[in-house]
């Protein structure tokens, strides 16, 4: 380390993994070569070329034309949900998906002007058609979420109440705590307009397109939200700030949820934790997922994990939109491509070409 830490640099690396770092060029490429000294299976790959790419138009291109042999992801940075079906139903490439792994949601900021009314929030999670962004951003390759984790998830078979699409109900729930309609569409409460601002990584398409779906959902129950496409480092800042009314959030997915996740919500640098500032029983939040943390007992645990969701669940903070899925699209030449239980691990020790594919 530089100066006693990482942020400042490194002098060397070190690990005990199947590869070792050969060749870096910042913002440009960087090469593993097998570790020999690996006290593991070796692997089939001689050596690994990560290429830095800066868009998804521009990594199917060179996926497309032989210039890459693989795209492997959890989210829109690598491949829109359109490119992926057009990709299936060319047969040119490979595309494989994984069992849904995460949870994507909209995070609703409870301390700002707007989003801090409970029935506002309660009023957006029913504005929201996820059934229809599933279907129609997503190309049905996501199934839709009506809770933050899904059933299967451990500690996380919990009965609570889903927040059916009905945008009806969303305008009732308005008019109920005082959101009433004005000339311009938009709904006006103590001379607050009804108005948010919702901010997305900019060089995510995707998150773009689902974000102009809600968008136009909750311009119908008299909401207006303003978008703001952002770099991705500008995006993350603003999580650690919570500058937004709006905002994604996607879970860590298998081995981590819900365990390491919740615990994530009681650091201020995460966006999570900033939406949930405004909840009156924040603090007693925060010290139940402390207690999980520590609690050896299983049915303690489950009780812990279940009165935690419960409580984040009825106020509102998430909007379920699906589960997201790990995706890889590859050469046809490239085999033994297949999904870890992280979605941040890429199992590239059990990759090889087929014979004389070798790049």
């Amino acid at each position: 380390m530089d100066n006693g830490h990482t942020n400042n640099g490194v002098k060397c690396l070190a690990g005990t993994g199947p590869w070792k770092l050969s060749e870096h060029k910042r913002n440009q490429y960087a090469v593993f070569s097998i570790n020999e000294t690996y006290w593991g299976e070796k692997p089939k790959l001689k050596s690994i070329r990560w290429n830095v790419l800066p868009d998804a138009q521009t990594m199917l291109m060179a996926l497309q034309k032989g210039e890459i042999d693989l795209i492997f992801g959890a989210d829109g940075d690598q491949l829109t949900s359109d490119a992926l079906s057009m990709l299936q139903k060319s047969h040119s490439l490979s595309v494989s998906l994984s069992e849904p792994i995460a949870s994507r949601a909209i995070l609703l900021n409870t301390k700002r002007a707007v989003t801090a009314d409970s029935t506002l929030r309660l009023a957006i999670a029913h504005a929201i058609d996820r059934q229809a962004i599933a279907k129609g951003v997503l190309n049905n390759l996501e199934e839709p979420a009506p809770t933050l984790f899904a059933r299967n998830v451990p500690y996380c078979d919990v009965d609570l109440k889903i927040r059916e699409y009905s945008p009806q109900k969303a305008r009732d729930l308005l008019d109920q705590a005082g959101w009433l309609a004005s000339q311009d569409g938009i709904r006006e409460k103590t001379g607050i307009k009804a108005e948010v601002a919702f901010y997305f990584n900019a060089q995510n398409a995707q998150e773009r397109t689902i974000a102009e779906v809600i968008q136009a959902d909750l311009a119908q129950v008299g909401i207006k939200v303003n978008l703001f496409g952002e770099e991705k480092q500008i995006f993350l800042d603003r999580q650690r700030s919570g500058d937004f009314d709006l905002q994604y959030a996607l879970s860590w997915g298998a081995p981590y949820d819900p365990q390491s996740y919740l615990s994530s919500w009681r650091i201020p640098a995460h966006g999570d934790y900033q939406a949930q500032l405004g909840l009156p029983n924040k603090e007693k939040i925060d010290r139940l997922i402390g207690d999980f943390m520590i609690e050896m007992n299983e049915d303690k645990r489950q009780a812990l994990v279940s009165t935690i969701l419960e409580a984040i669940h009825n106020a509102d903070v998430y909007v379920p939109i699906s589960y997201s899925r790990t995706k890889a699209v590859h050469t046809p030449s490239l085999k033994g491509v297949d999904f870890k239980v992280s979605q941040y691990e890429i199992p590239f020790e059990s990759m090889y070409f087929e014979s004389g594919n070798q790049p």
